[in-house]
C-alpha cells in the first residue's frame, strides 16, 4: 500500500518535503491530513490541475497550487 509507505517515510522524519505532481484534485493533501502527517512536513508544494476551478478548490483547502508545462523542469533552486 503506498499510503503506508507514506506514512513510514514521512513518520521517521525520512520525508520532510512533498511535491504533488498532478494534483488538481488535492487527493494527497487529504491523505496526509487524514492520517496526522500534515504538520510533520516543512514544506509541501502541489502543481497540476485540469482547470483553474480545480486549483481554487485546493486554494480553498488552504494549499497553493501551481500550474506548470510538463515539458520543462520546474524552476526551483537547488537548496
Amino acid at each position: 500500500d503506498r499510503c503506508q509507505e507514506t506514512d513510514k517515510l514521512v513518520r521517521s522524519g525520512q520525508v520532510t518535503s512533498f511535491l504533488d505532481a498532478g494534483a488538481g484534485t488535492c487527493t494527497m493533501y487529504g491523505v496526509l491530513v487524514q492520517r496526522n502527517l500534515w504538520q510533520r512536513l516543512t514544506r509541501y508544494m502541489s502543481f497540476g490541475a485540469y482547470n483553474c476551478q480545480m486549483m481554487r478548490h485546493c486554494g480553498e483547502r488552504g494549499t497553493v497550487t501551481f500550474q506548470h508545462n510538463w515539458l520543462f523542469p520546474i524552476p526551483l533552486c537547488p537548496s
